[in-house]
């Protein structure tokens, strides 16, 4: 389809410039248009696919803020408090690029528990939450206005995440929704209650889909100091999708509907 367009963007263009001139000019016009077209289109597509480091900061540095504020950090817990049940930790550091006083946010929890406890500061205030499509969405009320250029840190823990019978889904994913500086992912989980080979970082292109996958996922060691699997990435691109991945030894879960299943945050 963006194939077509290219060459009919050429054939206008080669229309307006030639205007009846030479035929084999005027051919020969298109054909150049739109291998030039076709090639840039081409370099993009590949420049949005890469994982490279340097790409990521290149992006990260030419993207403008859709919202109010942009994350200089996000950090994303789960944490195993028993087998049966898990604490989900989000902290949020921002700078505002315009004023704002509220702060929206969502998850989706795939256990079978439903009476979940948000909280935050206690100058805060949490709205919510309502739910829209399996999806749990709240809105932080900060009580104040931050002022442009000025930061702001936001904490959030949802607590009675009980999951008994092993329902919910080993896979922990966050959304970027914004320009973000860096983001950590941390599943806090005993050692001996994990296959020791299954936890892997995925990262996706615009769904948590299987076609939307990007490179091979990397393998993720035990990190005694944090006592979980934890990764630190940079420049994580607007639009992209990250996500801890991993199978129980004694209980393994079939994660096949990563589209469906799935922890995470969309703004």
């Amino acid at each position: 389809m963006k194939f077509i367009a290219i060459i009919g963007f050429a054939m206008a263009l080669e229309a307006f410039w030639y205007q009846g001139d030479n035929q084999i000019n005027s051919t020969i016009f298109v054909v150049l248009v739109t291998a030039i077209l076709y090639s840039i289109l081409f370099v993009v597509n590949r420049l949005k696919e890469s994982k490279n480091k340097w790409i990521d900061l290149f992006f990260y540095f030419v993207t403008r803020c859709k919202k109010e504020y942009y994350f200089e950090k996000i950090e994303i817990t789960y944490d195993y408090i028993n087998v049966n049940e898990i604490e989900y930790r989000k902290n949020y550091n921002l700078v505002a690029v315009k004023k704002f006083n509220k702060f929206k946010d969502r998850y989706r929890w795939t256990g079978n528990s439903e009476n979940h406890k948000i909280i935050t500061k206690d100058e805060y205030d949490v709205e919510g939450p309502t739910i829209q499509l399996g999806y749990k969405y709240f809105t932080i009320d900060l009580k104040k206005t931050v002022q442009k250029r000025s930061p702001a840190h936001i904490p959030i823990i949802i607590r009675n995440l009980k999951d008994p019978e092993y329902i919910s889904r080993p896979f922990l994913g966050v959304a970027i929704t914004e320009k973000t500086q860096e983001v950590e992912i941390l599943v806090k989980v005993p050692k001996d209650l994990i296959s020791p080979s299954s936890p892997k970082l995925y990262v996706f292109s615009r769904e948590y889909a299987e076609e939307d996958i990007i490179g091979e996922p990397e393998p993720l060691n035990y990190n005694e100091e944090k006592h979980g699997f934890f990764i630190p990435i940079s420049y994580p691109r607007r639009g992209r999708k990250y996500a801890i991945e991993w199978s129980w030894k004694e209980n393994p879960v079939d994660i096949n509907d990563k589209n469906e299943q799935y922890i995470g945050i969309k703004g």
